[in-house]
């Protein structure tokens, strides 16, 4: 082989050593290969901020994959009408907070779950016979007859009433389980609908007759601890002889 033939093949190899990255393989810069712009690791690929594991996808903050999903609310809770609402049988009514209305429920529970104090002014009526029932009870100082008196808490405070409910799982149908369980007028962080009102005819004296009515919007107070919204509206009457416990 001459010299010249050997620096030839030499040349050769050099220059395809020099181009062994041409533009249309798969380590190139070239727009369809599998390293660049367009390829499997680049922006648009399954591994960016459009694919299955950014803030758009089953693993954020907004999917159902997350520590803290959206609360679960049941607040379609209205006061019901109560027209026919019959005091002598201590009747209430409720709106459960997917909308059902359940009841009448009647009953009265004699003391010690329904009193009146002598020395001092404490007073609590019981409604309802069953595992569903209606609990007024406040302190009787400020009341005026045949005026509404707004419920706030704490209850033992002079002219302050509450009005708890607990709702047994028996009543309420095929409506969703959390509805079920104790509602009241929540210390704190209440929804803007919870409040309520009682009317005395005659107010609550011990060894003497009781007569009213009462509407409210009442919230489950262990769901709320839970984050969730759930609603409760009763509508009642009652008529009943607070005995005196001291």
């Amino acid at each position: 082989m001459t010299r010249s033939l050997r620096w030839f093949l030499l040349s050769l190899l050099v220059l395809g050593l020099g181009t062994g990255c041409p533009a249309g393989d798969d380590d190139d810069s070239a727009a369809d290969d599998d390293d660049s712009a367009s390829d499997d690791d680049d922006a648009a690929d399954d591994d960016d901020a459009a694919d299955d594991d950014d803030a758009a996808d089953d693993d954020d903050a907004a999917d159902d994959d997350d520590s803290t999903p959206n609360a679960e609310d049941y607040d379609s809770a209205t006061i019901p009408d109560f027209g026919d609402c019959e005091p002598s049988q201590n009747q209430f009514k409720l709106v459960l907070c997917d909308g059902t209305e359940v009841g009448p429920f009647s009953g009265f529970s004699p003391a010690p779950a329904s009193f009146s104090q002598n020395n001092s002014t404490n007073w609590q009526l019981r409604m309802g016979a069953g595992g569903t029932f209606n609990q007024l009870q406040g302190n009787r100082e400020g009341y005026a007859a045949d005026t509404a008196t707004t419920m706030q808490g704490p209850a033992g405070t002079p002219g302050n009433l509450v009005a708890n409910v607990a709702v047994d799982i028996a009543d309420i149908g095929s409506s969703p389980f959390p509805i079920g369980g104790g509602y009241g007028l929540p210390n704190a962080n209440a929804d803007a609908r919870v409040g309520g009102d009682v009317t005395f005819s005659a107010l609550p004296v011990p060894s003497t007759q009781t007569t009213g009515t009462f509407s409210a919007i009442l919230q489950h107070q262990q769901q709320l601890l839970q984050g969730n919204t759930v609603l409760l509206g009763i509508r009642g009457c009652f008529s009943a002889t607070l005995e005196p416990t001291d």
